[in-house]
């Protein structure tokens, strides 16, 4: 006896309207066209997007001093432009060196990187003179495109000055998307 199996013409139909026909890139999405209009988002296709990735800057200080008791750009212009962080699902790393000259006794500063306004504390002290660094990690900032600007100031009262180092000093900022 012979048997045959076969679909009914509805099941067919379903099998062609879900075919792919063609395909397309939105935003970094691939999009899939099926043969009935329907669309299926195959999600993030964009290359490059390695990770970890690191961008740096290094500049020679101005040896500019600063006696403000808020956030101030340091005087050598220490910024990386244009960083984009890929994901929101990773945290970034931050990382500042530079050269600190504080000339009061009494005279408490702080170094920082500030991102989209906010200002991350990287090192602080009390009557410093010679190079220091600091290490920020910075979980849960969303995927998107960031200037970090490095910032000092003097502390907590007017008293004293803060430089970013003598002049022709180094001055390094560096930050890495990672997991």
């Amino acid at each position: 006896m012979t048997v045959i199996n076969g679909y009914t013409a509805e099941h067919m139909q379903a099998l062609i309207d879900s075919m792919i026909v063609g395909g397309s890139v939105v935003g970094g999405d691939l999009i899939l066209e099926q043969h009935d209009g329907g669309e299926v988002n195959a999600g993030d296709i964009r290359g490059g997007q390695q990770i970890p990735h690191t961008k740096a800057t290094t500049v020679n200080s101005t040896g500019s001093e600063s006696g403000s008791t808020s956030m101030v750009n340091f005087g050598v212009g220490l910024s990386i432009a244009g960083f984009v962080k890929y994901r929101a699902d990773t945290k970034l790393i931050l990382e500042i060196a530079t050269g600190v000259f504080n000339d009061e006794a009494l005279g408490y500063y702080e170094v920082g990187i500030s991102i989209g306004g906010t200002v991350y504390e990287m090192f602080n002290g009390y009557s410093d003179v010679g190079a220091k660094s600091g290490i920020y990690e910075l979980p849960g900032l969303a995927a998107g495109t960031y200037t970090l600007t490095a910032k000092k100031r003097c502390g907590l009262s007017s008293v004293g000055n803060v430089s970013d180092g003598t002049a022709g000093a180094r001055n390094s900022m560096k930050v890495t998307e990672t997991f």
